[in-house]
């Protein structure tokens, strides 16, 4: 059986995320990802998943969407990677203990 947790504390895990990634705090990341992440079909290890990243990139939630039912949560970001402007659209699944364990992403020009 699967359990369900709070709107709110989904939504607060995946803000805690972005702030994370927005600080370059590559250590604390490692906390929010399950040991292997399916991005957009790709099975990627912590650095891995890091190495999606680059490191002058930073990121504003602009809509956020959140069922908790499902754990899983769709996003529209707002990209800046070294002063160009990028949207991306991401829908995540999140586990029991709240790490991602799956990512589908779409960017396209800001």
């Amino acid at each position: 059986m699967t359990s369900t947790i709070n709107a709110q504390a989904l939504r607060d895990r995946y803000q805690a995320y972005i702030s994370t990634l927005n600080a370059k705090d590559w250590e604390t990341l490692s906390t929010f990802l399950e040991e292997t992440v399916n991005h957009n079909g790709n099975h990627l290890n912590h650095e891995g998943y890091r190495n999606l990243i680059p490191a002058e990139t930073h990121f504003v939630v602009e809509d956020l969407v959140v069922d908790p039912e499902i754990r899983q949560v769709a996003s529209r970001l707002d990209i800046t990677v070294a002063g160009k402007k990028l949207t991306e659209h991401c829908f995540y699944k999140f586990s029991e203990d709240l790490k991602i364990e799956r990512v589908w992403s779409l960017v396209q020009d800001g």
